[in-house]
């Protein structure tokens, strides 16, 4: 404490020249003691000290009283000199000082209480604005996360009412055919038995009439007549006793009565469809194209690059190589990755990295293809350029060594701008397209070998169908030759028949997914979203099992 206080008695001197020990006043701006020279010379020179206000050292403490008494601060002595009212407070040190203290805080940031307590309120005041804002923020956000949860909440509440009652439908009319057709079957049944029992009854009667006559015929005497009658009798008795003994009641297959209600239940409702999610993914990139490859994995471009990803592990990026890429595929028989550039379509020999060029289709300009159960590539070319003027638009199937098997040429605008293809099952090409070329509107076409267009999705715009911008992505073919959808304005999956009729439009909500773009099938038959997740608006992968389709 002695050491303390000594070094606390130290000589003051001029904070600006360091020389002068007689103090003429403090610089309430720059903290700073003064001697009279410096104060009149040198500080009211400075430039950035015109407006500072320099307070004398006899009315120093009267102004820290004041300052204080306009903070309303209690002026609180100094624990080390009690004679003495703290006046500044070292940044430094972060301790309050009085005058005395000051030879002890020499070199240190030193400030005016009253402004030190002001900055901190500045400084607190602010970052409550800021963490008002902040929170004010999340709120709005978590309103509008609940907002969104609550209308796809709603939206699948919907759906789910619309498939009871298209079930309950369905099962009604189910019911009335089974029952109309066992009704069918009773009657005919009725009737047959019917008429076996009327011959039944016929022959009781000629039975017990035949025994009558031949009590009248003794009655008479008349003995021809009587052995006659017998004989007669007796030959239609046999014959009656042979056909006893076939079985005169058949039941004609008729429904028994221990019947499984199960195989009526299931003939009645068909296949249950479901769709189920069994897992999502944030993609490491944004996504342009994905395919599956016979590993599990799945490749996705993002136009520039081939970015390999393990599904079974977060997505974990596996590797990535240099691309262009305007579209991506797969061939399960040679597990090549298969893309498109803007003439060309290459495969990737993925275990070596090694590409290869399939065909060159210069001048055209190559915008899809698909990938056929058969392994054969099915391209949708485009003469951008006009130099084929009587065939503008085509489609080729080659096989896999770049061998064309067939090409399709058509002379008038059929395919516009196409995104997506497959050839189905059946032979045809199944299409997305723009309806004209000044119009962003596209339909789904369904395009036999002949080139006829066998049917086009939306035509008669039915009320499940939302018309308004209707943006369909990405075509597929299901197990059972159906074709699924991607339309992103609605998100939602449409699900057709083989007649372009609508099956089925399922809500992408539901699964988390908004504007669902791009669809891929995995090896266990697995349906693959790609879309923005509804609450994050991030990149998302979801994987779906889809059953009765």
């Amino acid at each position: 404490m002695t050491s303390t206080l000594n070094h606390a008695q130290m000589v003051l001197v001029c904070e600006f020249c360091e020389i002068e020990t007689k103090l003429f006043g403090k610089c309430l701006d720059c903290s700073l003691l003064l001697c009279s020279k410096c104060s009149k010379n040198l500080h009211s020179k400075l430039q950035q000290a015109a407006n500072h206000t320099i307070v004398e050292m006899k009315d120093l403490n009267e102004q820290r009283s004041q300052d204080v008494s306009k903070m309303k601060l209690k002026s609180t002595s100094c624990k080390i000199h009690m004679h003495e009212i703290y006046s500044v407070y070292c940044k430094t040190c972060a301790v309050l000082a009085c005058l005395q203290c000051l030879s002890s805080h020499q070199d240190h940031t030193l400030q005016g209480i009253e402004l030190f307590v002001q900055e901190k309120i500045n400084d607190i005041e602010n970052r409550n604005k800021a963490l008002d804002m902040s929170l004010s923020q999340k709120v709005e956000i978590l309103k509008e996360a609940r907002r969104i949860k609550e209308t796809n909440f709603n939206v699948v509440k919907d759906e789910i009412k619309k498939e009871e009652d298209r079930l309950i439908v369905q099962l009604k009319n189910k019911t009335n055919v089974e029952l109309n057709g066992l009704e069918m079957k009773w009657r005919l049944d009725d009737k047959a038995l019917s008429k076996e029992e009327t011959n039944l009854n016929l022959k009781l009667t000629e039975l017990s009439d035949s025994l009558k006559s031949i009590q009248s015929e003794i009655e008479k005497g008349e003995t021809d007549n009587v052995v006659s009658l017998i004989n007669t009798t007796e030959a239609s008795q046999k014959l009656t006793m042979s056909e006893c003994d076939e079985p005169v009641i058949q039941l004609f297959d008729f429904i028994p009565g221990n019947v499984d209600l199960s195989k009526i239940t299931s003939k009645i409702l068909g296949t249950f469809t479901s769709y189920t999610k069994i897992k999502s993914f944030r993609l490491p990139v944004n996504p342009f194209r994905i395919a599956h490859a016979n590993n599990g994995n799945i490749w996705i471009s993002d136009g520039s690059q081939l970015v390999e990803c393990n599904s079974s592990d977060k997505m974990e990026t596996m590797r990535s190589i240099e691309c262009n890429c305007c579209e991506l595929g797969h061939s399960t028989e040679s597990n090549d990755i298969l893309f498109l550039s803007e003439h060309e379509i290459s495969k990737l020999n993925h275990e070596f990295e090694t590409m290869k060029k399939i065909y060159d289709f210069a001048p055209y300009k190559s915008t899809t293809f698909h990938v056929s159960k058969e392994n054969e590539l099915t391209v949708t070319l485009e003469d951008t350029k006009q130099s084929n003027k009587k065939y503008p638009s085509k489609i080729v199937v080659l096989t896999m060594n770049g061998k064309i098997k067939q090409e399709y040429n058509f002379s008038k605008a059929v395919i516009i701008d196409c995104n997506s293809i497959v050839k189905t099952s059946d032979g045809l090409f199944c299409f997305i397209s723009q309806v004209a070329r000044d119009n962003a509107f596209r339909k789904v076409k369904m395009v036999n070998k002949s080139r006829d267009i066998v049917w086009e999705y939306p035509l008669n715009f039915s009320k499940e169908t939302i018309t308004d911008n209707f943006v369909p992505v990405q075509l597929a073919e299901t197990r059972q030759g159906n074709i699924i959808m991607t339309e992103r304005t609605s998100s939602a999956l449409h699900i057709l028949d083989k007649a372009g009729q609508i099956l089925r439009v399922v809500s992408t909500l539901q699964f988390g997914i908004q504007h669902p773009s791009r669809i891929a099938y995995d090896c266990k038959g697995n349906l693959s979203i790609i879309g923005k997740c509804s609450n994050t608006n991030n990149s998302i992968l979801c994987v779906l099992e889809i059953i009765g389709f």
